[in-house]
């Protein structure tokens, strides 16, 4: 294996190390992951590894502050979209309440959190979904604003549990930023008369 060899493998640092296994294999006892980028060949057929410096992770999630319905609303919203799923509870509120919840939306991480009556959620911070049809539009925007939810303007709406939405055809963005300057101003004054998105008259809008 002498010269270059890209890939991937475990280490015990990550970081400028130097790997080892005998046999000609790799060993996977390592904790951490680098890529690495030249790979030699010992004597009796040990491997060495050399990897890289590597920057350390870092791990991002929008935290959402809710008043004692954060678990509700994660199952919710977990419910509504696609390759979601809840990842877990940490803590207790003093009436027994998760204090925070960890959930994915479509991939995504958001934490809800159990922080009382002190703040509340606004239109100021939304979560965006893009759909790909009317029928998608129609689906989402039901839920969303059932059960005590309300419609806004321009695709916007607000669920039950206080948080704000965008649903977004994927055709808002395609006329609305096409490129006939004419037919994306006609398209834009209609999506500002609109609340759930009517994808039919965008798309005729634009057309003039």
């Amino acid at each position: 294996l002498p010269g270059p060899l890209p890939g991937y493998f475990q280490t015990k640092d990550g970081a400028g190390c130097l790997a080892r296994s005998s046999g000609g294999g790799l060993s996977d006892a390592g904790l951490a992951t680098c890529w690495f980028d030249r790979a030699e060949e010992g004597p009796q057929g040990d491997i060495y590894i050399m990897c890289p410096p590597e920057a350390p992770m870092t791990s991002l999630r929008t935290c959402l502050w809710f008043d004692g319905t954060a678990e509700a609303a994660a199952h919710f919203y977990v419910s509504l979209i696609p390759g979601s799923e809840i990842e877990g509870v940490i803590g207790r509120t003093a009436e027994g309440r998760p204090l925070m919840v960890n959930f994915r939306l479509a991939g995504v991480p958001y934490q809800g959190l159990n922080g009382g009556a002190m703040y509340r959620l606004s239109p100021a911070v939304s979560i965006q979904i893009v759909t790909e049809d009317q029928a998608e539009t129609d689906r989402l925007w039901a839920a969303l604003i059932a059960d005590g939810g309300a419609e806004s303007r321009c695709a916007w709406c607000t669920d039950r549990f206080g948080m704000s939405w965008q649903v977004v055809p994927r055709q808002l963005m395609a006329t609305v930023g096409g490129p006939d300057p004419a037919g994306a101003a006609r398209a834009t004054q209609a999506m500002m008369a609109m609340g759930k998105i009517d994808i039919a008259a965008l798309e005729a809008a634009y057309a003039g």
